[in-house]
């Protein structure tokens, strides 16, 4: 994938999209729901599906989200790509309450980040605390 609208391929582009996808999920509990970029606020553009699918892909690769579809990712009424059936695993939440920065939890840090777009003065902090959080969740 090369560099388009937004840079696709950077960290900062990649640890929005996550953010915005675990937020979105948080928000609605155990509840299995569909996603898209386009639900997150993004326009319609193949760079922006690409950098979705691989998101959602990487979230249930590293057990953060859960997916119960048959067609996992599918195009969707404006033919976005949409991931159905999505829902934060037990391990997802629990990694939302690990202290990120100081105070501030990981939880926090995700719903600023998919909010206002604020990042954080490490590259990769974001995807970093999700990642730490997530082996340190298995190595216990």
């Amino acid at each position: 994938v090369g560099e388009g609208v937004m840079g696709h391929d950077t960290i900062a582009a990649s640890e929005a999209m996550v953010a915005k996808i675990v937020n979105y999920l948080a928000q609605r509990g155990v509840r299995q729901s569909t996603v898209s970029a386009l639900e997150l606020g993004y326009p319609r553009d193949n760079g922006i599906d690409t950098l979705f699918s691989d998101a959602v892909h990487w979230l249930i690769n590293e057990g953060i989200v859960r997916q119960k579809a048959r067609h996992e990712i599918q195009g969707g009424p404006q033919h976005e790509l949409v991931a159905k059936g999505c829902v934060l695993t037990s391990r997802g939440f629990r990694l939302l309450a690990d202290p990120f920065e100081g105070s501030l939890t990981l939880g926090v840090a995700v719903r600023r980040t998919a909010e206002g777009g604020a990042g954080y003065s490490n590259v990769g902090d974001l995807l970093g605390g999700l990642l730490g959080g997530f082996t340190k969740t298995i190595s216990n």
